[in-house]
């Protein structure tokens, strides 16, 4: 059971990671856009610009919290729980007898 979890905790590390290397990228992008549209001469950030940043990237993270602490749970409680969305690469890790298709 443990090596399930390791193994679906790491792939979606790994999905999680290229998630929120994207998000950067584009709340970078959207701050530079942003910073072109709005000048801002005092030489501080935009605080338009900050506030948009934040509102995108607080769901990001309180979403990635919220389902860590729910696999770490199920894992506690010894629950063989597949990741919503993420079931297509760690179904097949799941032992023969919780395999539910």
């Amino acid at each position: 059971m443990a090596r399930f979890h390791a193994r679906q905790s790491l792939a979606f590390l790994a999905f999680e990671a290229a998630a929120v290397f994207a998000a950067v990228a584009f709340v970078v992008a959207l701050l530079l856009a942003v910073d072109q549209v709005i000048p801002n001469d005092s030489g501080e950030p935009n605080p338009v610009a900050f506030a948009g940043a934040m509102v995108l990237i607080l769901p990001i993270v309180l979403g990635r919290l919220g389902l860590r602490l729910l696999a770490t749970w199920k894992a506690f409680r010894g629950e063989h729980w597949v990741i919503p969305g993420f079931g297509w690469v760690s179904r097949r890790w799941l032992p023969p007898a919780d395999y539910q298709a």
